[in-house]
């Protein structure tokens, strides 16, 4: 198990692949120069897996070629977190499936998130795993949102105001907040329709008793409908923000000068 946050060692010698399903991000930092790092994007042909496209994208991408050993992959796979007073290594996978139904064959991976007080444990998919396996000697992987979350967690504390998060990518969002040094609220839900996803935003908002005027709501990442949310929101929410470097939200955090 190991953590990332946005103190990350060796960058320039690693490379991270950022999954999902319309497309596969590779980026690897760039220190000498005046960006924080390199990025490049390759386009998922949706007729074939995942693991395909991460297999086809090793005959086109310069990034990918360019004999990295060391890979960070960010995986939107479901993301089951554990208090890590209460995590035994051993029960990772049985207590995963347990939690997501319908996806035993997915390799459990674990990532000890010791900022939070939890280990986040994500189930990758089998041949994705083996791909990855195949092309890098040192693999770690962790949730698409883990340095969301760190990025979150080093300003939730500013102010006395409560302050909840959405983090949208593909078609998905976690909402999540923090109540002494750990997470209070986590959960996924799907986002691909604006309505549900202003919903489940609602709904957290209010199982978690926040303040209508004073307590804070923090967009983060990108989704079609994004200024219709936030609108909507502010009809309900007297403080809404929108992270205005939404599109590298993920990099910025993982790459931070």
């Amino acid at each position: 198990m190991q953590e990332t946050g946005n103190n990350i060692q060796d960058v320039a010698l690693r490379l991270t692949i950022q999954t999902g399903r319309d497309s596969l991000l590779f980026a690897v930092g760039a220190p000498k120069s005046d960006e924080h790092y390199v990025v490049e994007t390759y386009t998922n042909n949706q007729g074939i897996s995942l693991a395909a496209n991460l297999r086809e994208a090793f005959n086109t991408s310069e990034l990918l070629q360019s004999g990295y050993q060391k890979v960070l992959v960010l995986t939107d796979s479901p993301t089951l977190l554990v208090p890590i007073n209460e995590y035994v290594e051993s029960d990772a996978e049985t207590l995963f499936n347990h939690a997501f139904t319908g996806m035993k064959g997915s390799v459990v991976e674990a990532s000890v998130v010791h900022w939070a007080n939890c280990v986040a444990l994500i189930g990758v998919n089998k041949d994705l795993h083996t791909v990855v396996c195949d092309h890098f000697k040192e693999k770690q992987f962790i949730p698409i949102g883990q340095p969301v979350w760190h990025q979150a967690f080093q300003h939730c504390f500013t102010g006395n105001r409560n302050k909840l998060y959405a983090h949208f990518y593909g078609e998905r969002m976690e909402i999540f907040c923090f109540s002494h040094n750990r997470f209070r609220f986590y959960n996924q839900f799907p986002s691909e329709h604006a309505h549900d996803a202003l919903y489940y935003m609602l709904y957290a908002w209010k199982q978690l008793a926040f303040d209508e005027e004073n307590d804070e709501l923090h967009l983060m990442g990108t989704h079609q409908h994004s200024t219709w949310l936030k609108e909507k929101l502010s009809q309900y929410l007297r403080r809404v923000y929108h992270d205005t470097n939404a599109s590298h939200t993920v990099l910025n955090s993982l790459y931070d000068k």
